[in-house]
């Protein structure tokens, strides 16, 4: 069986439409001026990867797969189908542990970041507020909550 990545070469992909992978997941990005054109050829490369996907026996998680649609627009374009299934339009997506929302400013990862951070700072209040040497609290802080301020955090 041939993977997706070595398919492309193979397929007639749509213009401005790129394929990026890691692992199992996929990410299919359209580049064009207006969100119908954008929305027309995901379309086109969507109907195209279930053919792919039927002949090579590969399913795909319907409820896990989200749209989401970069710039300023006012009116939003039709729903995705995937497998006869709407594919809802999302203000954020998460894609390999980063939160990517519609401005594309990093502000949704940063607040993930955040609420992730204060809720690892809870639940290490009783560790802080025990009898522990200071060094032992500091050491819990940096290995436990800096970890989770850092990762992908921009800087």
């Amino acid at each position: 069986m041939t993977s997706p990545s070595s398919q492309a070469n193979y397929w007639d992909w749509e213009e401005d439409v790129v394929l990026a992978l890691y692992a199992d997941d996929s990410d299919y990005l359209a580049s064009p001026c207006r969100a119908d054109l954008a929305v027309a050829k995901l379309q086109r490369v969507l109907d195209l990867l279930l053919d792919w996907m039927d002949k090579c026996r590969v399913a795909v998680n319907v409820t896990k797969t989200a749209a989401l649609l970069t710039g300023q627009q006012r009116i939003m374009p039709p729903k995705q189908r995937l497998r006869g299934l709407e594919v809802e339009w999302q203000t954020r997506v998460p894609y390999l542990g980063v939160q990517i929302d519609c401005s594309m400013r990093m502000a949704a990862q940063v607040e993930h970041v955040t609420h992730l951070s204060r809720a690892a700072r809870i639940m290490l209040c009783l560790v802080l507020r025990s009898h522990l040497p200071l060094r032992a609290k500091v050491t819990l802080y940096k290995d436990y909550i800096r970890s989770r301020l850092a990762y992908t955090a921009p800087t």
